[in-house]
């Protein structure tokens, strides 16, 4: 007994240069594509296994319908289809051909003029014919028409006798318009597939455009031209503006196709010439007339025949269902079915691929929303740190120098400059109001009370409102970065990465986001809070230790003044008093006066230590501000 060929050298599409043969190499050799790590790897070649061509088929129906589950979000059309073509290839059968048509393409009057015997006067198989579709359920389903002896219609198949169905030996699955997955999941399990448009919208039509590029390389398929009106233009110019927009429905502009030439072939037929050609030869066998008239009828019937093209139609549907490939031989009967199964495995291939394509696409803008995200966040994260800081961040640096410490604080960080703005204010009111000899007019009780007043009044006042309006911003890029953050990682129900855990996940995290961001427990008081604390804590030290302190050497000061004074002046005049020769009272003044001046100048220099102390102080107390800022 001569041995079956190979399976897969049967069918072009699934050849090793055929895009899906890597695939189907992977899928259906696991063992071979990833062998066991104890097993030596021993290059020698694979023969191939022989297999019956209908198991082979059906392996690899069954390792595609598995590929499309985990490959595919909605793999429910192909796996039904992939289920069908598996019962299917059970036992042989009669090859099928489909014609898919709107009501207005005349794909019906198609069929009927195809199945139609001019020479049988059987008026109820005729009437079963042309009423098929009287009773049709809502929505339609397909009508498969087989040929039988006996007439007899049921919900989705209709059995009659017709000529043409019993040369041909094949069954027409009439499939009407219905939704693109319907009229997809039909039009996959026939042999030969005619998709009918008009001479009107050629590819216009509704869903017709989607099938062709899907069925363009099927093995056996057909686009019909039905003229359905009589127009000026010619057969061949109908069928030129067809070839052309079947070339840009498949092979758009800027887009590079690798799928091959298309085997779809392109006819022409006129159902409307051919009902009225069926019609006139019926009169005429019906009918009394003369001669001379039946035979000009005859002749309208020849000429209007002709001009439909049907008997082509007939004869090209009946030979594209025929076998053709050279080695097959006439016991191998399940060739037909397993051609179309492998077309099948073809587009769930596709499919595979597309979903795959559009997942890596949907990763890619993933990525691309993250590096966004990242990128945004960062330079949120440093305009804040430089707003807290008050460093400009290094692509808004200034390029002209920083003033050093002691001026006005500008372009110093945030707590520095502020204290450099503080120690300016509270030095002014130093140097202006609480000078020496203002101690001298009576200005030493006031000391306290006038330091007081700037810390109270200018101490971190700057400060506190740029943290309480950088809190702000800070709940505000918190807010902004969860519902970017939410929104980045959650996706439709139609995309692959749907998953119902990721999204419990996201509802539980959002809501407690909106417990921790709502307006009823913002976060903007607790870092108010800790933020503004060392700015509290530090004024206090102000308040406590360093204003006492200088008060108290001022008035210090002030006292050793006064008795420096009295006694110089005092023990000028007790030695001119006391007769001492060489004290008169020019010396005694003398005396008293250089004492009093002694003693002013050496409460200058104390109290120039008493004001070095104070900011020494100051300064360490801002220093130790920044710190805890910081």
């Amino acid at each position: 007994m001569r041995k079956a060929p190979t399976a897969l050298a049967r069918f072009p599409s699934l050849q090793p240069h055929s895009p899906y043969h890597r695939s189907l190499v992977t899928t259906l050799s696991p063992l071979t594509a990833h062998p066991h790590p104890t097993n030596p790897v021993v290059d020698k070649p694979i023969a191939a296994v022989q297999l019956p061509l209908p198991l082979a088929t059906k392996n690899i129906l069954r390792a595609s319908s598995d590929l499309a589950q985990r490959s595919i979000p909605n793999p429910e059309l192909w796996t039904t289809s992939a289920n069908r073509a598996l019962a299917d290839l059970c036992q042989p059968r009669k090859p099928v051909v489909a014609v898919y048509g709107d009501l207005h393409s005349g794909a019906r009057d198609i069929v009927t003029a195809l199945l139609e015997d001019p020479l049988s006067g059987d008026q109820e198989k005729r009437n079963a014919l042309t009423g098929r579709h009287d009773a049709t359920t809502h929505p339609p389903k397909p009508l498969s028409i087989t040929y039988d002896e006996q007439c007899s219609r049921t919900d989705a198949s209709l059995r009659l006798r017709a000529p043409w169905l019993e040369k041909a030996n094949v069954t027409v699955l009439e499939v009407p318009e219905l939704d693109i997955n319907r009229s997809l999941q039909a039009l996959l399990t026939a042999d030969h597939v005619v998709l009918v448009t008009d001479n009107i919208r050629f590819l216009t039509q509704p869903h017709i455009a989607s099938l062709v590029r899907t069925f363009a390389h099927h093995p056996s398929s057909q686009l019909l031209l039905n003229r359905v009106v009589t127009s000026s233009t010619t057969v061949r110019d109908d069928e030129a503006e067809l070839s052309r927009q079947l070339n840009r429905l498949l092979y758009p502009e800027n887009t590079q196709v690798d799928n091959g030439p298309p085997t779809m072939q392109i006819s022409t037929a006129s159902s409307t010439e051919a009902l009225d050609a069926l019609d006139i030869f019926r009169n005429t066998q019906s009918s009394s007339l003369p001669s001379s008239a039946r035979a000009a009828s005859l002749e309208v019937y020849q000429r209007k025949s002709l001009a439909s093209s049907l008997s082509s139609l007939a004869t090209q549907i009946a030979a594209a269902v025929r076998p053709r490939h050279p080695t097959l031989a006439s016991s191998d009967l399940y060739y037909t079915q397993s051609a179309t199964a492998a077309f099948l495995v073809s587009r769930i291939l596709h499919a595979c691929q597309v979903s795959l394509s559009g997942a890596q696409s949907e990763i890619s803008h993933v990525e691309h929303r993250i590096d966004l995200f990242r990128t945004k966040t960062t330079e949120d994260r440093i305009d804040l740190e430089a707003s807290f800081t008050g460093v400009d961040p290094p692509c808004k640096a200034s390029t002209g120098t920083r003033h050093e410490r002691g001026d006005t604080g500008e372009g110093l960080p945030l707590v520095e400059g502020e204290m450099a703005r503080c120690e300016s204010a509270a030095y002014s009111v130093l140097r202006d109001q609480l000078t020496w000899w203002a101690l001298l007019r009576g200005k030493v009780d006031d000391v306290g009370d006038v330091m007081r007043d700037v810390v109270i009044d200018d101490y971190g006042r700057e400060l506190e409102k740029k943290i309480v309006f950088l809190c702000g911003r800070l709940a505000s890029t918190q807010r902004k970065c969860s519902y970017l953050s939410t929104e980045l990682v959650t996706f439709p129900p139609s995309s692959p990465f749907h998953s119902p855990v990721l999204a419990n996940i996201l509802a539980q995290q959002q809501q407690l986001d909106g417990q921790t961001l709502s307006t009823s427990s913002p976060p903007l008081p607790t870092y108010t809070a800790n933020l503004l604390q060392p700015i509290n804590t530090r004024r206090d030290q102000i308040l406590s230790q360093l204003i006492p302190q200088l008060h108290s050497r001022a008035q210090l000061l002030l006292l050793r003044l006064y008795l420096i004074t009295v006694t110089s002046t005092g023990s000028a005049l007790a030695g001119w008093i006391s007769g001492i020769e060489w004290v008169t009272g020019d010396v005694a003044v003398g005396l008293g006066a250089l004492g009093v001046v002694a003693g002013a100048r050496w409460s200058v220099g104390r109290w120039d230590k008493a004001r070095q102390r104070f900011w020494k102080g100051w300064r360490r107390i801002g220093q130790g501000l920044s710190r805890d800022i910081q």
